[in-house]
């Protein structure tokens, strides 16, 4: 996979997982669109899954709906390569518990069917890690805008996750510096910003 985790298209022979972040429990002219996209073109693939910058904006009728209808009919599709981005962002007002548990709900959907999850963590490496370990989760977990330091990727690996690097961060040197110490097989690649609040890199 050339690219991991984009919210763009490629009109090119790139390989690469365009994101999709379910706000409505209804299949959407624009979720039918992506679908329909993903079948025509061999080298598009999605992940689909509830942000934790979305949670607030969801009633709990329409949060539920998503989590026990709509979303796992839509990841049973075969251009549907992951579960995601969902996790845990400690930089929003969004109360942890209730991320926890949109995430650990997408977690036990990605286990179920067999797919891996896209992975949005926000200074939360260590709450990621706890909960794949309470889980016993055995699906890749993808780590995606991964900035840390080459310790914390150290333990994420010791749980098979892969850590996702933005494209355009490969020439700083503490990006080089990750790229050094662990495992190439490791190592994946997106074009996604990274996240605002995470700092790590100024």
């Amino acid at each position: 996979m050339d690219d991991i985790h984009t919210h763009s298209d490629y009109n090119d022979n790139t390989c690469y997982v365009k994101n999709i972040q379910l706000t409505s429990d209804t299949l959407t002219d624009e979720l039918i669109s992506e679908l329909n996209s993903a079948a025509e073109k061999p080298n598009k693939f999605l992940s689909v899954g509830i942000h934790p910058w979305n949670i607030n904006d969801l009633s709990q009728t329409t949060l539920t709906n998503i989590i026990d209808v709509l979303l796992p009919k839509i990841a049973a599709y075969n251009k549907v390569f992951a579960i995601g981005e969902c996790g845990i962002d400690k930089c929003i007002k969004t109360d942890f518990n209730k991320q926890k548990e949109v995430f650990v709900k997408q977690i036990e959907l990605s286990e179920s069917i067999g797919k891996p999850v896209i992975i949005h963590a926000v200074r939360a490496y260590n709450e990621i890690a706890n909960i794949k370990k309470q889980l016993h989760a055995k699906q890749q977990w993808i780590i995606h805008g991964f900035n840390s330091n080459v310790q914390i990727a150290i333990s994420l690996i010791s749980l098979n996750c892969k850590l996702s690097i933005n494209k355009f961060h490969v020439n700083n040197p503490k990006i080089i510096t990750l790229l050094n110490s662990i495992p190439k097989e490791h190592i994946l690649f997106e074009t996604d910003t990274l996240q605002k609040c995470d700092v790590e890199l100024s």
